[in-house]
């Protein structure tokens, strides 16, 4: 197989996910010719962490007007509609997650439907209904699946960062005063959305503690700049994803909801405590987990923090977890009784 199409999920935090699958794809077809149809706000991104593959805006006009015979289509997205602008590009295998396939790609193809034993509408539970899987897992079965079943065994998998940034290994080599923690409190969905004003009681207990704190917020977080400013971070507004990479690259830990960029700032190998209210974190925390953590509302069987994500866990938690990611790379002993009489429930 030379000429492959990857469809990456449209969602940041699921496009991110997928990584792990391109990783592979990558790693086994060095040769080969690879597109990557992806969201056009972190083609930049994606280019850099894997200059051999050719990213594509998944919405643009030339490309789905060209006609194009590829090797395979491996189908991350799932989604119909972009499926449906494929109509003139052909196949000889497609490896998808769902089971709606235009029958205008499908037309000679081999069709593959990775079922991840699905039931009650999800990919993720087993067959006993119950015990979320990781959704990276989904990915890499997919990509397996590209593979020879005699290879398969020989892939360089590896659950360490497949982001990388060479300001972020310099700033973790020399890093020196006093310690950076993001914030990141915005998010697509407001039911993932953990209350502003917890956030902001958290942001004023770091500072005086002794932490620097800096806000990341969008449009819908404009309204609270003020409030923000007022406890005494800083306020980073509104940035392109590749540079909130540089910006992200300068934080020594983040608290964040459920979103595109928590995902990211997993990728990257930065110390993390997930929010999740509304999502199923053993489904879809970061597939890193080195000096990272979540805590959630909604579900009693987490294998991490089990909470009422009142403002007291959270700051008990990522004091902790940022206390060993900071000692394990500054070694300032300010750092080093942060933690101490702490007990995580696992």
């Amino acid at each position: 197989m030379n000429n492959f199409l990857i469809a990456l999920p449209s969602g940041i935090g699921d496009a991110i996910q997928s990584l792990v699958g391109l990783f592979i794809i990558d790693s086994y077809y060095k040769e080969a010719t690879k597109i990557a149809l992806v969201e056009p706000n972190i083609i930049n991104l994606l280019s850099k962490q894997f200059p051999k593959i050719k990213f594509v805006s998944n919405r643009s006009f030339n490309f789905f007007e060209h006609k194009q015979q590829h090797d395979v289509l491996i189908d991350f997205n799932g989604l119909p509609w972009l499926r449906a602008k494929l109509h003139l590009h052909k196949f000889n295998k497609i490896i998808t997650h769902t089971c709606f396939i235009d029958s205008a790609i499908m037309d000679g193809a081999d069709c593959i439907y990775v079922n991840g034993t699905a039931v009650k509408n999800s990919i993720f539970f087993d067959a006993n209904g119950y015990e979320p899987k990781p959704a990276w897992t989904l990915y890499v079965k997919m990509a397996m699946l590209a593979v020879p079943d005699d290879d398969a065994c020989e892939l360089p998998f590896t659950t360490q960062p497949y982001l990388t940034n060479k300001k972020l290994r310099k700033r973790r080599s020399n890093c020196s005063g006093r310690s950076v923690i993001g914030i990141f409190p915005g998010g697509a969905s407001k039911d993932k959305h953990w209350p502003i004003s917890k956030y902001l009681i958290l942001i004023e207990s770091f500072i005086r503690t002794g932490f620097e704190v800096r806000v990341f917020i969008g449009k819908k977080e404009l309204c609270y700049m003020k409030h923000f400013s007022r406890k005494g971070c800083g306020v980073v507004f509104n940035k392109r994803i590749d540079k909130l990479i540089e910006l992200n690259a300068e934080l020594d830990f983040a608290i964040s909801n459920d979103t595109g960029l928590m995902h990211i700032i997993g990728a990257l190998g930065i110390g993390l405590l997930g929010i999740f209210l509304d999502t199923t974190p053993q489904s879809w925390f970061t597939y890193n987990g080195n000096n990272q953590g979540y805590i959630t509302k909604k579900y009693s069987n987490c294998r991490r923090y089990q909470t009422s994500s009142s403002v007291f866990d959270v700051f008990r938690y990522a004091k902790f977890l940022s206390q060993r990611s900071i000692t394990s790379r500054v070694r300032n002993k300010q750092f080093k009784k942060l933690g101490r009489n702490i007990t995580i429930r696992s």
